[in-house]
């Protein structure tokens, strides 16, 4: 397996597993929406600031496997 290989599938299974949480922990925030609706509560806080954790994560994440390609490319 070349360095290429070994970096997609990394990023891929990498993407899959953020995408995952990000799926749940967005479904937990709506269903805490609900229950707790309207003011939302301290739960619903919590599930919204994972939501944006994993967010920013994957933004940071996407950004440094490109970095990462680049310089592959660059050598």
């Amino acid at each position: 397996m070349t360095r290429d290989e070994m970096v997609s599938k990394i990023s891929h299974d990498l993407r899959n597993s953020l995408a995952v949480i990000y799926s749940h922990a967005q479904l937990l925030q709506l269903m805490l929406e609900k229950k707790n609706s309207p003011t939302g509560g301290a739960e619903y806080d919590t599930a919204t600031e994972l939501v944006s954790s994993i967010e920013q994560m994957q933004s940071e994440f996407i950004q440094k496997m490109d970095e990462l390609k680049n310089s592959f490319e660059s050598q």
